[in-house]
């Protein structure tokens, strides 16, 4: 049973002028500061937590889409109020095909391919190219 005894509180307690009893109600206080003081993190971190569902919410989305599923979203179904459907459903309804241009994903492995094979080199360059800067003369 006696496990992470430690000898320095331990020789201060003997040392202490106060009595045993008095010093463990100390620790206990502190103990409980200690863990209020870590349910308020963790109070806040949940609030923060649930602050970002939108963002983790659009960022599934976008993955989904991505991968090739374009049609996912739920929107109102006309034929019956209040119930939800995905839009690919809601155009085949109509008598159309739904078309998936999945073309993202060629994209990002190109992208991806190209910083894998030359992982020193710049793979991508955005802009306009910079030019020395010209002098000008004056007289």
């Amino acid at each position: 049973m006696l496990q992470n005894i430690d000898t320095k509180k331990l020789k201060l307690l003997a040392q202490a002028s106060k009595g045993i009893a008095q010093t463990c109600c100390e620790q206990e206080r502190s103990g409980l500061r200690y863990s209020n003081e870590n349910l308020s993190l963790l109070w806040r971190c949940a609030q923060d937590w649930d602050a970002m569902l939108y963002l983790r919410k659009e960022h599934a989305r976008n993955l989904r889409y991505k991968n090739g599923d374009q049609w996912c979203d739920k929107v109102p179904d006309p034929e019956n109020p209040g119930k939800m459907i995905r839009e690919d459903a809601l155009i085949s309804r109509s008598g159309k095909i739904p078309l998936k241009h999945n073309y993202l994903q060629q994209y990002i492995r190109n992208i991806h391919g190209q910083l894998l094979s030359s992982p020193t080199k710049c793979a991508l360059t955005i802009g306009v190219p910079r030019t020395a800067p010209t002098e000008k003369s004056t007289s």
